[in-house]
Order: C-alpha cells, then structure tokens, then sequence
C-alpha cells in the first residue's frame, strides 16, 4: 500500500492555504474505471465501489455504521449519514443531493459537497474551472474506524489530489495542489 494518503491527524491549517471548491463540467471525457474493477484494486472492509446511472461510486462505512458516498469522476459527495443521538436508529443523512431532472441527462444532481478549482492566473481568462476528473489513487483505513479514498487529476501544470475521509462522528476533506510549472499559479475558491 502506497503512503501517499494524508496522515489521519491533520495539522492545524496555515492562514495562507489555498482553498478550492469541483464539478466535472458536462462536456469532459475520459476512461473511467468500471466499479468492479475498483472494488477488486481498492475495495476492503468499509471501502465498497458500486455504481449508479454508470458513474462510479465509493461508499465508506465505519464501524459505528456512519457512512459516505462519493461519486468518484466529479468527487461529488452525494450522501454523509453519521450517528446521532436524537434518533432511535442512531443515524441520520445529514447530506444528501437530489437527481437532476430526467429531461437533462447531462446535468449534476443538486447539493452535496464539490470541490470546484478556477485558475485565475491570467488576468485575461474568464474566471472558469479547471476541467477536471478525477481517479482513485489509493484508499487507507486505521482498522475500522476511519477511512480515507485519494483521488487525484492532472490538470495541465498541476497535479491535484482530493483526500475524503470518514470518522465515526464526523467527515472531512483536504485539497493538495503540487504545481509543477515555472509559473506561479492563481487559484479562487468559489462559494456555490
């Protein structure tokens, strides 16, 4: 197993870390990995791939039942469901996303958390995301109590890796930008 997942304590985060927020824009193409093909790399107690309206999923559960799912191409997070104690079941979908009408096939579904990135270097360029789509790189578990799945996307000069994770009381997400060019880079977080 690589070590290129984040550690599972995270550092306190420096006033000036770039923040990013993502979607696939409708119109980008590429291979994507069949939910099979996931599960047999990837897949372990807790990490399930599966599929929906051909797009890729990955669900997460731990131990305590608290769950996750992403939409792996556009690293959408489309449903978070962690225990709670104001319910008799003891858990609740706290995150969720509605389907996109039937009439627009093309469209996302509403909510979740996205993660888009706009690169304004050039004073020039419209403020428009970079296209991006996203694979899975690598997953990591501490036994079953939380788990992590890396996606990661070149995007011209950058490489950008989106770590999801999930704890038994709480999710979260970290954004590494590695610029590889011999131009700094602008990036602008969007708040949808």
């Amino acid at each position: 197993m690589a070590s290129s997942l984040l550690p599972f304590s995270f550092p306190k985060p420096k006033p000036n870390l770039i923040k990013a927020s993502c979607s696939l824009p409708p119109t980008a193409t590429s291979t994507i990995s069949t939910p099979e093909t996931l599960d047999q790399k990837f897949g372990r107690k807790g990490i399930k791939f599966s599929e929906s309206g051909y797009v890729p999923l990955v669900e997460l559960t731990v131990r305590n039942g608290s769950s996750l799912r992403l939409r792996v191409p556009d690293g959408l997070v489309t449903s978070y469901k962690p225990k709670v104690n104001w319910k008799d079941d003891g858990f609740e979908e706290v995150l969720y996303t509605c389907p996109a009408a039937v009439s627009d096939s093309s469209a996302n579904p509403k909510g979740g958390i996205g993660l888009v990135i706009n690169d304004v270097s050039d004073p020039a360029s419209k403020l428009s995301p970079l296209p991006i789509q996203w694979t899975v790189m690598d997953v990591d578990s501490d036994a079953i109590d939380a788990l992590q799945v890396e996606l990661s996307c070149p995007s011209g000069n950058l490489d950008i890796t989106y770590v999801v994770s999930l704890y038994p009381e709480s999710m979260a997400t970290a954004v590494l930008v590695n610029n590889s060019g011999r131009k700094p880079v602008s990036l602008y977080q969007c708040n949808a």
